[in-house]
């Protein structure tokens, strides 16, 4: 459940990619602007609920096969869990 009300979190949306443009047209290198927008990222992601800190990459996609057999009420696939298991994850890497 995301921790702010719908309308909030689009503007944390918005402002979160004003913000990665902000980074992205500094003097700064690649790798310190990539450090920025992707902890600004998961703190995004944190609010919509969509990420858990020190999570691997592993208990993420767990996570997410079960929540989506939990509202489907029956268990996923082998297809559809390794459809989860191609998503990126919560790390870099």
């Amino acid at each position: 459940m995301p921790k702010l009300s719908p309308d909030c979190l689009d503007a944390v949306r918005e402002a979160l990619s004003d913000y990665i443009e902000d980074v992205n047209s500094t003097l700064l290198t690649n790798s310190t602007k990539e450090t920025y927008t992707y902890h600004a990222n998961n703190f995004v992601r944190w609010l919509y609920d969509d990420f858990v800190p020190g999570e691997s990459k592993e208990q993420a996609r767990a996570r997410v096969i079960a929540a989506l057999e939990i509202q489907r009420g029956e268990g996923l696939t082998d297809e559809e869990k390794d459809e989860v298991r191609r998503l990126p994850g919560n790390r870099r890497g």
